[in-house]
């Protein structure tokens, strides 16, 4: 692709950001892997003169992210987390953060243990549109949410929550990691900032670790500078805090995000059918899975997003039963991570979200029986099959020990 608009997403995954190389030709963006840059004298510094202050196959992935995203700019970190960190630390001190009940457990874990001291911070059930517009009654600097949520999926209305924000005079941050841009797009329902872990679904390989933030068109800025527009800020926090992705990183992404449609198609065919299987299941005792009718919050995801996700949570009940059941899985791999080609069974009580208080995780559905799981890329039938036999065999010992 040599120039004209594109609209297409699958379009943008494989050119967004990305033209020829001017130099070479190259189809694949260089792998600039250099740390400083030479000066022709004192008063000519180059365009970017040590890593920390940038680097062109990093700028290469974030010009592809926000095209993907219909952003203004987009500012990478070497974490997912990292890029909410820098979020957090561009508010000043005491800011009140309105912050969604429902998040990944490392964002709570960053909130709560290296930010509460310095922030005022609300937590909020904001899948409830109600008491997250009545949290914000009264003035606030940023809400954060995240939905479809982890591990339950719950769903926030993010039109409504946008409102709601900007009326209390806040940044509305959406984490959009479990859906990607190719299926829900925050900054076109006014979201101020779209927030990935980069790990996730746009590396796609279990390859790599980073994050990143997409902001809005209003909030974009060339540079870095404590004092600038949104983004100038938060790349002046990463030169300061040397949280920077890896070159190496940027340029694997790029290459996984140039499949993410393909990827994401069948996880997500497959998640559905696996939603399916467990839904009549006697072995479990509640699926959450958007794309189900009876999934809260259903009707609005529907109406804001384009796509369920490839992600199924399973309730088995307890602790025995999800031991059981991840036992058993043939195809699935038990391990942290999610949206990558190989399939993968996360057991968020005593791996996600273990930082949290057994009673909180009791309180928003993240019981000792629930079992994440995330289609990968392999055959749907034998992920299908898999799990149908683990429920099976999970039940048949459960009803034993029972007897």
């Amino acid at each position: 692709m040599t120039g004209g608009t594109v609209a297409g997403s699958a379009t943008l995954c494989v050119h967004g950001g990305t033209p020829p190389d001017p130099q070479t030709g190259a189809l694949v963006p260089p792998l600039v892997q250099s740390t400083t840059y030479a000066w022709p004298d004192l008063d000519h510094p180059p365009a970017i003169t040590y890593a920390r202050a940038g680097n062109a196959t990093v700028e290469a992935l974030e010009r592809r992210l926000a095209a993907l995203e219909g952003g203004g700019d987009a500012v990478c970190f070497g974490s997912g987390l990292a890029a909410i960190d820098a979020v957090l630390r561009s508010l000043p001190d005491g800011a009140r953060v309105v912050a969604g009940r429902h998040l990944y457990g490392g964002t709570t874990r960053l909130i709560r243990r290296l930010h509460a001291s310095r922030l005022r911070v609300d937590e909020v059930d904001s899948t409830d549109a109600g008491l997250l517009e009545a949290a914000l009654g009264s003035p606030a600097d940023l809400v954060l949410v995240e939905t479809p949520s982890n591990p339950t999926l719950r769903i926030t209305d993010l039109r409504r929550g946008a409102r709601a924000a900007h009326a209390a005079g806040a940044l509305f941050a959406v984490d959009n990691t479990f859906l990607t841009p190719l299926y829900q797009r925050p900054l076109d329902l006014d979201a101020d900032l779209s927030i990935h872990s980069t790990t996730k679904y746009l590396d796609g390989h279990d390859a790599t670790l980073g994050g990143a933030v997409v902001v809005h068109e209003r909030h974009a800025g060339k540079g870095d500078s404590p004092t600038g527009p949104l983004a100038a800020r938060l790349r002046w926090i990463r030169k300061a805090s040397g949280s920077v992705l890896a070159p190496f990183e940027a340029w694997l992404t790029l290459q996984g995000s140039k499949t993410l449609h393909l990827r994401t198609r069948e996880q997500w065919a497959t998640a559905a059918r696996i939603a399916a299987v467990a839904r009549d299941h006697p072995a479990v005792g509640r699926v959450h899975y958007p794309g189900l009718a009876a999934h809260p919050g259903h009707s609005v995801h529907r109406g804001q997003a384009t796509g369920d996700g490839g992600i199924v949570a399973l309730d088995l009940g307890d602790i025995e039963s999800a031991r059981e059941f991840v036992s058993a899985l043939r195809v699935f791999t038990i391990a942290e991570n999610l949206g990558a080609t190989e399939s993968i069974a996360t057991h968020p009580a005593s791996m996600t979200h273990a930082d949290l208080a057994p009673e909180r995780r009791r309180e928003d559905g993240i019981t000792d029986g629930l079992v994440r799981l995330s289609a990968g890329v392999e055959d749907p039938g034998d992920l299908e099959a898999d799990v149908a036999q683990a429920l099976d065999l999970a039940r048949r010992q459960r009803r034993e020990v029972v007897a």
